[in-house]
């Protein structure tokens, strides 16, 4: 009796391990290390980098012509009774090109992609003007943008609302392109870890993928301080 209880035992067993084993090709790319199995799919870290979303944090289809109508058509509509407004331009900066943005997790640098890609957001710096490019666009032109030391910017943007923010960009790497962004507005401030978007495939990705739909939730970072970033840098080298 006591045997046949354990062959019962076994034979269940084995029976719910394979209705819960996951299908691996379902997955939008190759799970190199599961961060953890949810109820509608999986959150995880990849090195594939021939992943279709590293593209999708540099994209392409924003070029000089329609950078110059958004630019246009949204100081018409906030601007159209200060004519005379000039902006500052900026040239020459290495805060020109595209921005993605990095996280930290376990002291470790990634990017990552979202469940939904409305969350994701890819900065262009132009010399006049940041555009931020998510399911639509935002605009903030620049009024001022200096550099204070070798590593450090500091700039003032407006929006067409005429609401002013204060920016500090500090550069952690010259040559990677890694920097740390504090906003400082009415609202607060708020911190940002970038890197340029040609620079995205030097790290792996977060991929929190639940298959078919979106996930309730998006992934949880650590929180931004000068400290995390400069120590997950370091064990980037």
């Amino acid at each position: 009796m006591k045997t046949f209880l354990i062959y019962l035992f076994c034979s269940f067993s084995v029976c719910v391990f394979s209705q819960l084993k996951i299908d691996e090709s379902k997955f939008a790319a190759r799970r190199d290390s599961v961060l953890k199995n949810t109820d509608f799919g999986s959150v995880y870290i990849t090195k594939d980098t021939s992943l279709k979303y590293y593209k999708w944090l540099n994209p392409s289809q924003f070029n000089e012509e329609i950078l110059v109508e958004i630019y246009n058509e949204n100081f018409e509509k906030g601007f159209a009774n200060q004519k005379e407004t000039e902006y500052r331009q900026i040239h020459k900066n290495p805060l020109l090109g595209n921005w993605s943005s990095l996280y930290i997790f376990e002291n470790k640098l990634y990017v990552y992609s979202p469940s939904d890609w409305i969350a994701n957001q890819t900065l262009i710096v132009c010399d006049s003007a940041f555009y931020s490019i998510q399911s639509d666009y935002s605009i903030q032109y620049i009024q001022n943008c200096k550099r204070i030391s070798e590593t450090e910017f500091e700039c003032v943007l407006i929006d067409a609302n005429e609401f002013v923010c204060n920016l500090n960009v500090n550069f952690i790497d010259t040559e990677k392109n890694i920097s740390l962004w504090t906003y400082k507005n009415n609202d607060g401030i708020r911190l940002e870890l970038k890197v340029k978007s040609l620079h995205v495939k030097d790290y792996p990705m977060i991929v929190n993928d639940c298959l078919d739909r979106k996930c309730i939730q998006e992934f949880n970072f650590d929180e931004l301080d000068f400290q995390k970033v400069n120590d997950a840098y370091l064990r980037s080298l």
